[in-house]
């Protein structure tokens, strides 16, 4: 069973009636939820209570979920509309990517190309891999556009790849 975490501020997105509004979460209590009256282009979603609504929320780690919920009723506060929802259900994980990212953890053995000559291969972890790139752990200080050559084996094979590093943190 998926289970959201939801966060007070995290986005979400209402779909209704094939337009996708935009809100954030303003509060969450035991058995509801309070958002903002999503708005697209300028324009407020006017929906009545006990209407089934489909959103999407997006949590802290960049994780997309589907779900429905109904709508509990409205509150205002200090002249400010929200909407009041029921705890969501029919949640779904979604995949917004071009290539699915997989969970991995395995040791690699990388070397900077600009250290080619003077270093030994280091040590590091990938953490996960997609058929854009992957994510790997390592104790040096690289930085974008910097190319390095990485050994990696699975299982069965032995990969040596050359990668350039599009983002460092």
């Amino acid at each position: 069973m998926v289970k959201l975490d939801l966060k007070i501020n995290s986005r979400v997105e209402v779909l209704y009636d094939n337009v996708v509004y935009k809100s954030l979460i303003q509060d969450i209590k035991k058995d509801e939820i309070i958002i903002s009256i999503p708005v697209v282009d300028g324009i407020y979603l006017t929906i009545n209570t006990r209407d089934e609504i489909e959103q999407y929320y997006y949590d802290n780690y960049n994780n997309i979920y589907k779900s429905k919920c109904k709508i509990i009723g409205r509150l205002v506060e200090n002249n400010m509309s929200f909407y009041r929802l029921s705890i969501p259900y029919n949640i779904e994980k979604i995949q917004r990517r071009d290539y699915v990212r997989v969970n991995i953890l395995n040791e690699i053995s990388y070397i900077s190309l600009k250290n080619l000559e003077t270093s030994d291969l280091k040590k590091g972890l990938i953490l996960d891999l997609s058929g854009g790139g992957a994510r790997i752990k390592i104790k040096d200080k690289l930085v974008k556009d910097e190319i390095i050559l990485i050994s990696l084996s699975l299982e069965r094979f032995n990969l040596n790849i050359k990668g350039k590093i599009r983002r460092a943190d």
